[in-house]
Order: C-alpha cells, then structure tokens, then sequence
C-alpha cells in the first residue's frame, strides 16, 4: 500500500532565493528547514541570522549551520544528536572531518532540501548518503 506525500512535498519547485521565508518567494536550505519544522511539525528551529550575500551559497550554509550549533562542530545547547526521524533537522557535509555546509529536514524518510541550482528538491535518504560522506540528524530541545 503506497502513502500519500507528506503535505511539506508540497514545496518542490519552489525556487532558492537566499533568505527567502515562504514558497512564493523560495528558500536556502536553512530557512526552508525551519519553515518546514514550524509549519508542519510545530517545531523550533534556532536561527542565528542570514549570513553575507558577499558568501556562495555554500559559504552562507557553513556559516549558518555554524551559528545555530553555537559556534562547534559539535552539539550544544539546544540541539541535541538523534536517530532520523520525520521533522529532524539533517546537516551534510562532504567529508566525514570536513565541516557541515548544507541541511534539510527528513519527511517520510526523504530529505526536503533547498539547492542554489535547482531550488526545493526531495530527495531519497539513500541518494543524500552517496552524495554526502557526513550526514547528521539533530532535534532541538524545547
């Protein structure tokens, strides 16, 4: 029996806009994450602003990912390590002791993300893990 989409797959398509807040306007990978947790599952999402538009996109993300986790490379304060589960925040890296440069949010055990190139894509968790050595789920403490 198959199910239906998760509702959040709603917003596939809808284009990367650095910053943006909502689907008409479109979403990085961050704000989607945050809307998606806030709007869907009724969860808190620490941000810590937007960084530079002087930064590529993956510069923002690194720094952005940065902030929220308190300035570490590990877990603090509110976020805390978590088995994947639907509205977990998932942070990715390209290396397994590089930094963390890009995040999305598991629904129905996909990763909804937002790429600079292509705007909001779900994609397969076996597919994030080819694509991605470092693949981390955290949720916030409330």
């Amino acid at each position: 029996m198959t199910h239906p989409p998760h509702p959040a797959a709603g917003l596939v398509g809808a284009p990367y806009k650095r910053g943006g807040t909502h689907a008409g306007e479109g979403f990085d990978c961050f704000t989607l994450l945050a809307h998606v947790r806030r709007v869907y599952y009724n969860r808190d999402t620490p941000t810590a602003g937007i960084p530079s538009a002087d930064l590529t996109s993956m510069q923002a993300a690194a720094l952005g990912i940065y902030r929220v986790l308190g300035g570490r490379e590990h877990v603090p304060g509110p976020w805390v390590s978590c088995e994947p589960t639907d509205g977990c925040a998932v942070a990715l890296g390209r290396r397994l002791n590089g930094r963390l440069h890009h995040c999305g949010v598991l629904i129905a055990g996909d990763v909804l993300h937002a790429m600079e190139s292509v705007g909001v894509v779900l994609s397969p968790i076996e597919r994030i893990f080819y694509l991605y050595s470092r693949v981390e789920c955290f949720e916030c403490r409330s």
